[in-house]
């Protein structure tokens, strides 16, 4: 593998978890507009209709798509982890 290639794997990584980092912090206004129950439902929805976009819809992936759905599965099951000891 050549160093432009890992780079170019690096920066889609980055690039996947700055859409996180943004869908994280519009569920964080809604939090703040509008309650807890609306940004969980709101997270919820995003990341499981992008997930499941991703894994359904698309053939032929890319690594930036593959990344992004598990980025998006990986912070998807963290959240609800977190809601479950929440409620236990």
């Amino acid at each position: 593998m050549t160093a432009a290639k890992v780079l170019s794997r690096i920066g889609i990584i980055v690039v996947c978890l700055g859409i996180l980092i943004f869908v994280i912090a519009c569920n964080a206004a809604i939090l703040y507009f509008f309650g807890y129950i609306f940004a969980r439902v709101g997270f919820y929805l995003s990341a499981l209709g992008i997930v499941l976009f991703i894994y359904l819809k698309k053939k032929e992936r890319g690594f930036f798509l593959d990344s992004l759905a598990f980025v998006f599965s990986l912070s998807l099951a963290m959240v609800v982890t977190s809601d479950l000891l929440g409620i236990v």
